[in-house]
């Protein structure tokens, strides 16, 4: 399986790069179909549009959010991520929504958080769902509002199924607002980062491939809801 990964990445490069292009600051905005603004709305679209592409069904749920899901049977294993980003700041060696690829890294706001981890997760789901039978549904949330109050969040709550067990697998660089935010929800969340954190002078990269994140949701995928390991720390 890991090399059916191996074969796509430069599929995954080149979506992440995309993905990365699209300037999705958080904002708020008063089209009731573009709740957190248009390039928000764009980046959950180009999303949504990729899953489709790849086999999964999709579903958007009132520009708040959407996820993308494969499997079958009752039991439904969340994996939670987000796509909107902070602004860009200063201090950037290369434009902050270029996308460049330098020195075998991916430099770009929210390239690790959250837009590079998403696409890899993507491609795990595809990796599993063409190669394995899964006797459960697999979801990837896609949230918009992560950076400023988890909106999109409680829209799908109030509304969605809830994973089995309320087990969400975290792909968000800040684990500690994120699981407050799901302990809230009556979720558990279990973090998966392929970086720790921005080195120092570089304000956000990106593995190459993300390469451990596909490793980490294809071994998840096979957990059950007595899910103990917490992985963090992987460089």
């Amino acid at each position: 399986m890991l090399n059916y990964i191996e074969n796509l990445k430069e599929e995954i490069i080149k979506h992440t790069q995309e993905l990365i292009r699209i300037p999705s600051v958080g904002s708020t905005s008063n089209n009731i179909n573009m709740p957190f603004g248009e390039n928000a709305n764009k980046a959950l679209e180009y999303v949504l549009n990729l899953g489709k592409n790849l086999g999964f069904k999709i579903k958007k749920l009132d520009g708040y959010c959407g996820y993308i899901e494969f499997g079958e049977g009752e039991e439904l294993l969340g994996i939670i991520g987000h796509l909107d980003v902070v602004p860009e700041g200063e201090g950037w060696t290369f434009p902050p929504f270029s996308a460049t690829i330098h020195d075998n890294k991916i430099f770009g706001r929210g390239a690790i958080d959250d837009k590079g981890p998403v696409i890899s997760s993507l491609y795990a789901m595809k990796a599993v769902m063409e190669n394995c039978h899964v006797q459960k549904r697999v979801r990837l949330i896609l949230g918009l509002n992560e950076e400023k109050n988890w909106n999109c969040i409680k829209h799908y709550n109030a509304g969605e199924q809830c994973p089995f067990d309320n087990i969400i697998l975290s792909l968000s660089s800040h684990f500690g607002f994120f699981s407050s935010m799901f302990n809230s929800l009556k979720y558990s969340t279990v973090k998966i980062s392929a970086i720790e954190s921005e080195p120092p002078g570089c304000p956000e990269l990106a593995l190459y491939t993300c390469s451990i994140i596909p490793f980490l949701i294809v071994v998840a995928i096979f957990f059950n809801s007595s899910i103990s390991v917490i992985f963090t720390k992987i460089t």
